[in-house]
């Protein structure tokens, strides 16, 4: 039983190493995403949620939901998008495919935010609470 209880403690130690590690990078990524908006907020605004996805992020505030898409080719381009909750017709979740889609419904567009399977949900959850 020594020899079992053994390997059973250590794969448990490996398992809370790697959950620590995982949380780690999800914390430090959504910091750097809140610190990187924060520089967007406008005066009483504050910063709910925060994702990041490859190079794209978004966060939904107490006012508004704002992201940001980055291009890179010949020419860098980063465009920072801004909707009130009350432009927001509609939130659509695809969390069945790989990359895990929020689609964002207003009068004039549709807006599709891949932060992924596990963020996705969550994401869209911090909107609706928002707009109903």
């Amino acid at each position: 039983m020594g020899l079992f209880d053994n390997m059973k403690d250590m794969a448990e130690k490996a398992k809370e190493s790697q959950k620590n590690a995982v949380d780690f990078s999800i914390k430090t990524s959504t910091e750097s995403v809140a610190k990187e908006a924060a520089t967007h907020l406008l005066e009483g605004e504050v910063v709910i949620i925060a994702q990041r996805h490859w190079n794209d992020w978004a966060c939904v505030t107490n006012k508004r939901l704002m992201f940001v898409e980055k291009e890179y080719g010949i020419v860098k381009r980063k465009e920072l998008l801004s909707i009130p909750f009350s432009s927001i017709l509609e939130v659509n979740v695809d969390f069945g495919g790989l990359l895990g889609e929020v689609e964002i419904v207003t009068k004039n567009k549709t807006h599709e935010l891949r932060l992924g399977k596990e963020k996705s949900q969550q994401f869209a959850n911090e909107i609706l609470i928002r707009i109903l």
